[in-house]
């Protein structure tokens, strides 16, 4: 059995038998590649990579994670109400009514309270 390889002409190994040639494919790790090439590099250099690829890693996590509870935040808030109580009407103890509009509060007079109709509150627009 012979064996004939030349790298000018193919990158394929080539098997020469009696029965004919067989063609083997050459097999290519990147993990070797990488960790030959680790192993080649200066000490400095490989320190680095030993700061950079979980720290790369760690980020990526981060901000994954961000992205998520910023959608489940969204999705949690979908049903919510957003903003602020614009007026409110309500009875004191002493039986007085009170008008709360943006941030003031001022007495209403009997009269004035039934003349104005307000909006059930249980009834959503």
């Amino acid at each position: 059995m012979r064996l004939s390889s030349s790298p000018a002409t193919s990158a394929s190994l080539v098997v020469a038998s009696a029965q004919g040639s067989d063609r083997m494919e050459p097999s290519y790790s990147v993990l070797a590649d990488a960790l030959s090439k680790f192993h080649t590099a200066p000490e400095g250099i490989q320190a680095l990579w030993l700061v950079v690829v979980p720290v790369t890693v760690l980020g990526t996590a981060f901000c994954g994670l961000q992205a998520v509870r910023a959608v489940a935040g969204l999705l949690a808030r979908r049903g919510e109400r957003r903003g602020e109580a614009l007026y409110a009407v309500y009875e004191e103890a002493d039986g007085r009514l009170m008008l709360y509009a943006r941030g003031t509060v001022r007495e209403l007079p009997r009269g004035e309270a039934g003349a104005v109709a307000l909006p059930d509150p249980s009834q959503r627009r």
